[in-house]
């Protein structure tokens, strides 16, 4: 990485994991790889006697910091925490299993260097899971695919603008049909990673999804309002027809289909209005409320060097020594 940019690793894992058995073989390795550089790592509340007991070793791990979550957050909430508290100019989002195998610092040079979001994809799909990924693909408004990894590296730039929207946990997962960000994806040789999914991320998945999807079913049924009012409007009309046309009509026939076709226009018309406006106030809405996080452990400090610096000493520690 450039000296003058700063790298943000953030590894989130699942409810249950606490901190990764490989910690420091994975700081050290980001180390050599980086100049200016931080670790995040996610844990839960219930971890803190391991990170008790794991407090000296912690210590010696340079630009490590621990952010202490509640325990029932869930994994896409935790993404979001952590690309929150990230500092870097360009930050990488993975999780235990993909930390320790695929290249981070690859990805963070490539969101940095071609300025878009950088997801992590396997070669070929996993049929296994296109039963559970081709239903959420098509209902919800992300391109839910079996081959995308969790590891994805984004610039600040678009960092910022995700964490304005109120589904930023699950816009740093999926890519969305309609983002106006620019994704690509970096096909990597992944053959023993895990999927998530089969250790009960599934539930997870299709809330966040849900929820994050709710302007769009919501617009769906407004839509589905809609074509109810005009077919009550058309069978209004049909009524009307067939009381100037039709000479032995059934008494109150007429009026019935009239009751009929204006209560089910009147309710058809306030669904579709109301669907829309509560679609357009999800879609304003902030879901960040809550302060999901409890703790942050670590100790910083990302310049310790001076020479990398734009700025070489030149023989003394005052301000007159500098020169630039």
């Amino acid at each position: 990485m450039s000296v003058e940019h700063l790298a943000s690793f953030c590894i989130v894992g699942d409810q249950d994991q606490g901190l990764p058995d490989d910690l420091p073989v994975l700081v050290n390795r980001l180390a050599v790889e980086n100049l200016h550089y931080e670790v995040l790592v996610v844990v839960g509340e219930s971890m803190r006697p391991a990170l008790a007991d794991a407090g000296p070793a912690l210590a010696a791990l340079p630009n490590l910091r621990v952010l202490v979550v509640a325990d029932e957050t869930n994994p896409y909430r935790r993404r979001r925490l952590a690309a929150a508290e990230a500092l870097g100019d360009v930050i990488v989002i993975t999780d235990h299993d993909e930390a320790a195998r695929l290249d981070l610092t690859a990805f963070a040079r490539e969101a940095l260097t071609g300025g878009r979001i950088v997801l992590g994809s396997r070669a070929q799909a996993r049929a296994g899971f296109l039963a559970l990924h081709g239903p959420l693909r098509v209902l919800s408004g992300y391109r839910v695919d079996t081959r995308d990894l969790r590891t994805l590296a984004l610039p600040r730039t678009s960092l910022t603008r995700l964490l304005a929207r109120p589904t930023a946990g699950i816009d740093l997962r999926f890519e969305a049909k309609r983002a106006s960000e620019r994704y690509v994806r970096k096909v990597v040789d992944a053959p023993g990673l895990d999927d998530r999914l089969l250790r009960g991320r599934r539930i997870d998945l299709l809330v966040e999804l849900v929820s994050a999807s709710g302007p769009r079913f919501l617009k769906g049924f407004a839509l589905v309002a809609l074509l109810t009012l005009g077919a009550a409007l058309v069978y209004a009309a049909y009524a009307v027809g067939a009381l100037l046309l039709v000479e032995d009509l059934q008494p109150g026939w007429f009026t019935i289909s009239m009751a009929l076709s204006g209560l089910t226009a009147f309710l058809s018309l306030w669904a579709a209005i109301g669907s829309l406006a509560q679609a357009r106030i999800l879609e304003l809405l902030d879901s960040r409320q809550r302060d999901e996080i409890v703790e942050e452990l670590g100790a910083i400090s990302f310049f310790r060097q001076a020479d990398p610096l734009n700025v070489a000493l030149t023989g003394g520690s005052g301000p007159g020594n500098l020169a630039s």
